[in-house]
């Protein structure tokens, strides 16, 4: 999703903000912290272009709504744009002042199935509706927003995950990401 975000956005950089615990989720579903923001670097080792952070982490925030408020503090001149997989849009209602992150930057969110099952019709998108962008148009002011379709993959964070802890070898990494892999972290990958 970052790939394909800074090439179709042309976006300057991607950063990739390495949650905590993500509200959302269960902690016993996530992996520890440190082994995810390692595997994000592995996995993105060369592309300058995109920037793990654990900025969340290193100021105490957990909640995206006060993440941004303090990155758009931090950064005054720069414009962020939240970039998110469609299935957090279609709950976006639900999170913690979720007017509130539309108000502060764009949204871009990635749908990764059939285009056919998304639901336009949740509290956000229809309230939101005069605001919504066109694929192609310019990365605009909030509240705007976008949905941008990408072919189904298995380079998902929770795919990888499955796969190595499976002692399978997720089919998009290169060799020296698997051999990286193994070697920082023990895992058994399948050839």
């Amino acid at each position: 999703m970052a790939e394909a975000a800074y090439k179709r956005l042309n976006l300057h950089e991607v950063w990739m903000l390495v949650s905590p615990q993500n509200p959302h989720k269960n902690k016993s579903d996530l992996e520890a912290y440190n082994l995810r923001v390692e595997q994000c670097q592995i996995l993105t080792q060369n592309k300058p272009h995109i920037k793990v952070s654990t900025f969340e982490k290193d100021n105490d925030l957990h909640i995206t709504a006060e993440t941004l408020k303090a990155l758009i503090k931090k950064h005054p001149n720069v414009q962020f744009v939240w970039l998110m997989g469609c299935e957090n849009w279609q709950h976006f209602h639900k999170w913690h002042q979720w007017e509130a992150i539309m108000q502060m930057v764009p949204i871009v969110s990635f749908y990764r199935e059939e285009k056919n099952s998304l639901n336009f019709k949740t509290p956000a998108t229809i309230k939101y509706k005069e605001f919504r962008a066109k694929a192609q148009q310019s990365i605009g002011q909030p509240p705007q927003w976008r949905v941008l379709f990408m072919p189904p993959h298995q380079g998902r964070a929770t795919h990888i995950r499955k796969d190595l802890n499976a002692g399978r070898t997720p089919q998009h990494l290169t060799k020296a990401q698997i051999e990286n892999i193994q070697k920082r972290h023990s895992f058994c990958v399948g050839t």
